[in-house]
């Protein structure tokens, strides 16, 4: 069960709970978050075919479609809540992480502007999947037929952390993809490399 009550410990292992000791050292020492970890990596990044989708990929801050890019990842914690920057060469993407309470006790709730979606974390021996239960927009939760498609995993790759990301929309296809390979630099408590 997770340790919910613990709001000192790390987000992720607050959620997952003592499964969290399975996952691979590179996926904890990303999640291992106290005020601060540094990734830095490369990414590919692909939209869709459809116009429609990649001029919402545009709209929305999206990074442009790349191979190869250099990335850095920063998890910043303020009051047992996760702030996610991905940075890219010609954009960044930031979403606040933070665990579930009521209906969706157990999940991970993650935002981006008015949308917030309800992710179930499944660990195992390889890394983390996260499986898309809910989306909500402006505080309306849409209908199954509307939310996107959602496939997003984590792996431990020769040492690093690999992550892969495709999010598709109904009548659309797909809106973006991105994918990658990160080195974790740990850092202490207060903020300094360790």
């Amino acid at each position: 069960m997770p340790d919910a009550e613990d709001l000192n410990a790390p987000l992720y292992r607050r959620i997952v709970g003592p499964c969290y000791a399975q996952l691979p050292e590179v996926t904890r020492a990303l999640h291992d978050v106290r005020t601060r970890v540094v990734a830095t990596g490369h990414a590919t990044v692909t939209h869709g075919d459809n116009p429609v989708a990649r001029a919402l990929a545009w709209a929305l801050g999206f990074p442009a479609p790349v191979s190869g890019a250099p990335i850095t990842v920063t998890v910043t914690v303020r009051g047992g809540v996760e702030n996610l920057s991905r940075h890219y060469p010609d954009a960044t993407l930031t979403t606040e992480q933070r665990a579930g309470t009521g209906v969706d006790a157990g999940r991970l709730i993650e935002r981006m502007g008015p949308a917030v979606m309800v992710l179930a974390l499944e660990p195992h021996d390889e890394g983390l999947d996260f499986t898309l239960e809910r989306v909500r927009v402006f505080g309306v939760t849409l209908p199954r037929w509307m939310r996107p498609r959602v496939t997003a995993r984590e792996r431990a790759v020769d040492g690093r952390h690999g992550f892969y990301v495709c999010v598709a929309l109904p009548g659309l296809g797909r809106l973006i993809r991105y994918e990658g390979l990160l080195a974790v630099e740990r850092e202490s408590q207060d903020g300094a490399s360790g």
